[in-house]
Formats: structure tokens, C-alpha cells, sequence
């Protein structure tokens, strides 16, 4: 194989790479509902490569984005139904890194509480645990997570307070490379350097 040629393509496997590992936001668009008076209920939800899902009896996400609903705050967001678990996965089961979230109450008439636990199940066994809060003024509130790496999913459940329910929008997250695909990248960087050397020598 040409020099040039083994760069070239060394190059598109960096950039491949790297951009699996990029950062993506989850903002729920595709779920777009203004012609609806009622939210938009679906089981699951699928967007760049990523999958929330409600689990439970009765389970379902709930999209708001109807500007005449007292949960629409100007995004669509999204809410799980009544004692919903709510996951998130990669829809190819790989791991990735759950880096924040944006929470906010699910109604103008809320005066409840304003927290929620997070659980993140590492691609390596074991779990991470982490509370976010969602502001009392309607707004959204950006959480960012520490430690959220290499995970399988993450859930959360709505709380079982009726007070206290919340939506969420903005799920900024990032795939995670496989291990494979960094040996290959090296392997073939040993192999240019190799064949860069016996040039050299000839």
C-alpha cells in the first residue's frame, strides 16, 4: 500500500474516531406537537443514535410542546407518565458518557419539590448516583454530571409525589469509541511509522 495512501486512510480513522466520541444533544424536535390540545404520548423515543424509554405499568413518555399547555415552557421537553422509570441507551448498546441534562417543573401550578436521583449503570458493572434539581420559577435548569462515564444507561424515576413531577429536555451526551477501534487506530499508525522508517533506510 502507498504511503500516501495508508495516510489518507489513517486519517479518515481518526476522524471517524473522534467523531463517534463527539457530543450530542438529545432536544426531543422530531416530538413537535402544536397542532395537538393534548400532549403527545409515545413508549419510547429514538434520536441521533440514542433511546429513552419509560418502563412500568401504564409507562410512556410525555412530549409538551403545545403552546397552549401549562407544562409548554417555550421547548419541547419531555415528562415520564406517573411512577415511570425513565432509561436512556445507546440503541447499539455501546457505552457512552452522560454529561448533563436540563430539568424543569412540569406545570405552572407546581409548588412542590424540585430534586430528582439519577443512577448510571457503568458498561463495567457497578452504579453511580446523582441528585439534580429542577428551579420553582418555570425556567430550565442545566445539571451537569460528574463520574458519568463508560455507562450502559442511565435512569431516573419520576417522583412519586404528584408535587414534585418535572420534565426534561436537552440530554447532552457522547458515545464512547470501542476499545477495538483504538487498537486499530494504533496499529496503524505503528504501521506508518514502520514503513516511513524502511523509506528512510532505502
Amino acid at each position: 500500500m502507498k504511503t500516501s495512501t495508508l495516510v489518507s486512510a489513517l486519517a479518515f480513522a481518526a476522524m471517524s474516531l473522534a467523531g463517534s466520541a463527539h457530543a450530542t444533544v438529545i432536544d426531543f424536535t422530531d416530538l413537535a406537537n402544536n397542532r395537538l390540545v393534548v400532549p403527545l404520548t409515545v413508549p419510547s423515543y429514538l434520536e441521533d443514535g440514542f433511546k429513552v424509554t419509560a418502563h412500568g405499568l401504564f409507562a410512556s413518555l410525555v412530549a409538551t410542546s403545545n403552546l397552549n399547555l401549562l407544562q409548554y415552557a417555550g421547548s419541547t421537553a419531555v415528562a415520564g407518565t406517573f411512577g415511570s422509570v425513565i432509561e436512556l441507551q445507546r440503541a447499539d448498546g455501546g457505552a457512552f458518557n452522560f454529561n448533563s441534562i436540563d430539568l424543569i417543573k412540569l406545570s405552572k401550578l407546581n409548588v412542590g419539590g424540585n430534586s430528582v436521583t439519577f443512577t448510571g449503570t457503568f458498561a463495567a458493572g457497578g452504579t453511580i448516583s446523582q441528585d439534580a434539581t429542577f428551579g420553582k420559577n418555570f425556567s430550565f435548569t442545566n445539571n451537569a454530571f460528574s463520574g458519568f462515564t463508560n455507562l450502559k444507561s442511565v435512569t431516573w424515576q419520576e417522583d412519586r409525589n404528584v408535587l414534585r413531577d418535572f420534565q426534561f429536555d436537552n440530554i447532552n451526551v457522547s458515545a464512547v469509541p470501542e476499545p477495538g477501534n483504538y487498537a486499530m487506530l494504533a496499529a496503524g499508525l505503528g504501521l506508518l511509522a514502520f514503513v516511513s522508517r524502511r523509506k528512510k533506510a532505502a
